[in-house]
């Protein structure tokens, strides 16, 4: 199911949505902050016939229990008081919600696929509420004291559930929290923005680029010639096919080289408002780049957390250690396991002495290495370069083979090289080969 929200368009309302864009949450506001003063208006008419009927039969109950009875339904009905309610729309083309609630067609409309947002929500609860529309507030009877805790959020939507028959135009359906205030929300959950007629183009823009990369369809509104009714057209603006958005690190900060990530596991724990992610990296990075995720994860999956856990695990690495952490204590603390793109640099940069005559670099999970095949005073040398930029060489035996040359040298395990027909450096045992390590030309 789709949902819409009509968003303002004055400067002070428009950077907030955006704000609230950027970061995927959603403000819920408590019932008293809606525009209709009849909001969660309940009748209790119901309820003081049924506790008459029942003292009448039963006349030897004391008042306090008819005291009991009235406060607890009293406190069921103060309840409303805490819960967030964030109206929608089934509509997004209605001409007078454009300009009721989108400043007179100058704001935006919002596209929530309902699924993500609630079914898939991972941060708290969260359930969906068809409005119904009424002559008549609804009666909360005697009935709905027997109720567990867990239903009460529900009983509470009953109350925020009804509206006067005057609001029927709207199509409202209602997303209730169980508190008021900021709620994050799946990032997939957006699915299209819907430009007003009278949007100006500085906004727009804004827009684009703030959601640049996440695959959002933007549309802009037009009104359909000699009729009173509106109607949608696709807009290209120079974002729509960029599907970057926490799929990639930024080449910039990742001295120049590409990187794809993965959200492999995403929990949030409300009780304690702390959050723990699992990130997969195609390769190492930059702790400039690790910086950068850290803090776009935080800032934008989990807004409401006090505390998160961020763990990294390197493409085709079954270890259960994780490459990298960084996690927010509150304060950012990075942790590196593994060598960064920091390190490559300095290790591809590292000056050896003697004639180098190959190079090769070997990226593999914690045995990273760049290894040179050097000649120095009239032999031949393997010089491994590992991290921190340890130096280790080992004097290598020649024997030619029919295609190529072995280079063996003194070890307990019969290990030894072979330079391969495409130029990578074979690591070879007595079991055979078991890594291979890539040229640099």
């Amino acid at each position: 199911m789709l949902l819409y929200k009509y968003r303002g368009g004055n400067n002070d309302t428009f950077e907030r949505d955006l704000n609230a864009l950027k970061h995927n949450f959603l403000y819920a506001p408590s019932h008293d902050q809606l525009n209709d003063p009849c909001e969660t208006l309940v009748l209790t008419d119901k309820f003081h016939l049924q506790l008459k009927i029942i003292f009448k039969l039963f006349p030897k109950a004391n008042i306090d229990d008819k005291q009991g009875l009235t406060s607890s339904h009293q406190n069921l009905i103060d309840q409303k008081n805490n819960v967030g309610i964030y109206a929608m729309s089934r509509t997004f083309n209605h001409e007078l919600l454009w300009a009721y609630y989108a400043n007179s067609h100058r704001g935006f409309c919002i596209e929530f696929d309902s699924e993500e947002l609630v079914e898939k929500n991972i941060y708290d609860k969260k359930y969906f509420l068809e409005v119904s529309y009424s002559k008549r507030p609804p009666q909360l009877g005697l009935e709905y004291l027997d109720k567990r805790d867990e239903d009460l959020i529900k009983i509470i939507g009953k109350l925020a559930g009804t509206k006067s028959k005057k609001w029927k135009h709207e199509e409202e359906v209602r997303l209730i929290t169980d508190k008021k205030g900021i709620h994050s929300y799946n990032h997939k959950a957006i699915k299209a923005i819907y430009l007003g007629v009278k949007m100006p183009d500085e906004h727009k823009n804004m827009l684009f680029e703030t959601l640049k990369g996440r695959g959002i369809h933007f549309y802009q509104m037009k009104q359909k010639k000699g009729l009173y009714e509106f109607e949608e057209k696709l807009t290209l603006d120079s974002y729509i096919d960029e599907q970057s958005y926490l799929n990639k690190i930024p080449e910039k900060l990742n001295n120049g080289n590409q990187c794809g990530i993965k959200i492999l596991d995403i929990k949030y724990h409300p009780t304690h408002k702390k959050g723990t992610i699992d990130i997969g990296v195609e390769r190492a990075v930059t702790k400039k780049a690790l910086k950068w995720l850290a803090n776009t994860i935080k800032n934008e999956l989990f807004y409401t957390a006090e505390k998160v856990f961020i763990g990294y695990r390197l493409k085709g690495v079954d270890s259960g250690a994780y490459w990298a952490s960084t996690h927010f204590t509150p304060k950012l603390e990075i942790s590196i396991a593994g060598i960064n793109e920091d390190e490559w640099s300095r290790m591809l940069s590292f000056k050896v002495t003697g004639k180098i005559i190959a190079s090769w670099k070997n990226r593999e999970a914690y045995t990273e290495s760049v290894t040179h095949l050097v000649e120095e005073k009239g032999k031949m040398l393997m010089k491994v370069i590992s991290k921190g930029c340890v130096e280790s060489v080992e004097e290598l035996m020649e024997e030619r083979l029919k295609n190529t040359v072995k280079y063996s040298y003194l070890n307990n395990h019969g290990e030894y090289y072979i330079i391969e027909g495409n130029g990578n450096l074979g690591y070879y045992s007595a079991d055979g080969k078991w890594m291979e390590a890539q040229r640099i030309d």
